[in-house]
């Protein structure tokens, strides 16, 4: 973990802080808005496009695979007070999205890098969800029958990231906020 957070600058640490917070407290609105559907897996399509537009921020201003991981196992930490399998979910999918990122791409190279594997969060955060939730909690809403449901519904939430990610870029573009050779924030 040492020579992980050696790898990053106090600025990168200092906006994955901000990042965990403001996925923590809007996530937790959107949390208690997905209560009120009765859609299984409804905290993870409700939370989907913030944590996808926060997470892109973070990585256009890091441009290091890890990020994923410290930000969404930090959130974890946080979620543990609340709920244990909530947390297991968040943290395992954020390892998971950025070992597949280290798999696909190896770096951050330009955007295009970073929305198409960045959309794996919300792929394996239904997937975490619905394994850690048919493992341990019995008769719980979230369950949706059965994998091909699972499946259909975590590729659509692909492709909400991956759309989200994109117009993140897009709308970061837009405002003049990035730097089209390094492709991450302008200093």
């Amino acid at each position: 973990m040492h020579n992980i957070m050696k790898k990053f600058k106090i600025k990168d640490i200092s906006f994955m802080a901000v990042s965990i917070a403001l996925m923590y407290v809007f996530g937790k609105v959107l949390y208690l808005m997905s209560r009120f559907f009765p859609i299984p897996g409804s905290r993870v399509i409700f939370t989907t496009p913030l944590f996808t537009f926060v997470l892109t921020a973070a990585v256009l201003k890091t441009k290091k695979i890890g990020t994923i991981s410290i930000i969404m196992g930090l959130l974890a930490l946080i979620l543990l007070r609340l709920t244990l399998f909530g947390a297991l979910a968040v943290g395992l999918a954020g390892v998971l999205t950025d070992i597949t990122t280290l798999i696909l791409i190896r770096s951050y190279s330009d955007y295009k890098s970073i929305y198409k594997t960045l959309a794996f969060h919300s792929f394996y955060s239904i997937w975490t969800s619905y394994v850690i939730i048919s493992l341990f909690i019995e008769n719980s809403s979230f369950i949706m029958g059965n994998a091909i449901v699972v499946l259909l519904v975590s590729i659509i939430l692909y492709f909400i990231a991956y759309y989200v990610s994109k117009a993140t870029i897009r709308l970061f573009e837009s405002r003049k906020l990035l730097d089209k050779k390094t492709h991450s924030f302008r200093e």
